[in-house]
């Protein structure tokens, strides 16, 4: 536990300003326009409407969740390579701490702390957008913190955010296996390796399996805010304001898909690699 904790310290201390601070930012940045511009939106000071607050959440929503999970891939793809090019890692071998738990730890903290941070601060986001609400109109108090359902959004979102990084979980294991092998610039690999083999699929045997597999796990089907549409392009949730009901259930037939679980197959083979890439690897 106490080596655990040190290897996600390091990882806080390295990675604090793009996974903490820059969603702390951006969150008082929101706070401040929103301040700025409330007068301007409702001059007339009309009551908000159930419909209105709907319409205006998932905008809210959508900077916060890109600029995580975009800090997050480029954090995973910089993690390993970055140890070898400041000769960091010939001290973390000089430490009792395995391959294997420190390539975990970068994943850990990037996935579950950084997905927990990024959720905790569009909750407040929402928080804040209702508070607004509640002093800029004469919309009922009560009526609108229930509708909003604050409580039954924080499940959804945390269970959104885990069940996220399972589902993107073979995209950062494979971020991870070309930040550990990458001798240059590991984006360029990132990017190369895949196009290569999409080439020699697409020449060869005229399918497009790869680049499927490779898109249907980009995207961010199992947040709130994107789970209907692939299984039900008429249901797309706005994922702030339908609570548990509607969204669990989707959620579930997610977890029960193939997909699913062949995606946290391969994660885990690019993971194991990784971890042994890293063992050989010391200097670039």
């Amino acid at each position: 536990m106490t080596t655990w904790w040190a290897l996600c310290r390091r990882e806080w201390l390295e990675h604090r300003m793009a996974l903490f601070w820059v969603p702390i930012g951006l969150l008082c940045l929101f706070i401040l326009s929103i301040a700025v511009t409330a007068a301007g939106i409702n001059p007339k000071n009309e009551p908000v409407s159930i419909i209105m607050l709907q319409q205006m959440l998932p905008s809210i929503v959508m900077p916060f969740t890109w600029l995580y999970f975009g800090t997050a891939t480029m954090v995973l793809l910089a993690s390993l390579v970055e140890e070898r090019k400041d000769r960091s890692i010939l001290f973390w071998k000089s430490m009792p701490v395995t391959d294997a738990q420190t390539v975990l730890s970068k994943l850990f903290f990037v996935s579950v702390i950084g997905s927990a941070i990024s959720a905790a601060v569009i909750i407040c986001a929402h928080g804040f957008a209702l508070l607004l609400a509640n002093f800029s109109t004469d919309s009922d108090a009560t009526t609108m913190w229930l509708a909003a359902q604050i409580g039954s959004n924080a499940v959804n979102w945390v269970c959104g955010y885990l069940s996220q990084v399972f589902w993107l979980l073979p995209l950062w294991g494979w971020l991870l296996l070309v930040s550990a092998m990458a001798r240059g610039i590991a984006l360029f690999w990132a990017i190369a390796i895949p196009l290569g083999l999409i080439f020699v699929e697409w020449i060869f045997f005229n399918t497009d399996q790869i680049i499927t597999s490779i898109l249907r796990h980009a995207d961010l089907r199992a947040l709130p805010t994107h789970i209907g549409e692939h299984s039900d392009p008429g249901r797309v949730l706005d994922g702030m304001t339908n609570g548990l009901p509607d969204y669990l259930p989707l959620l579930g037939q997610l977890w029960r898909s193939s997909s699913m679980w062949l995606g946290i197959l391969a994660g885990c083979i690019f993971i194991s690699a990784a971890i042994v890439c890293r063992g050989r690897n010391n200097e670039l």
